[in-house]
């Protein structure tokens, strides 16, 4: 199990939403259990940014 504690996440850009997506990959194919905790202002709205140019 890996969990990623955001909360101190003060910014957030297209890379760190690559890494998150890298680690997102590798613990899938590890069979390893990943959450996302405490996700700060920053990361959420780049989520959601992120979410609403996907549709």
């Amino acid at each position: 199990r890996l969990e990623l504690d955001l909360s101190q996440v003060t910014e957030m850009d297209g890379a760190g939403l690559q890494l998150l997506a890298v680690i997102e990959r590798e613990a899938g194919i590890n069979g390893t259990a990943l959450s996302l905790t405490g996700q700060s202002q920053a990361v959420t709205h780049t989520l959601q940014l992120c979410r609403g140019a996907a549709l």
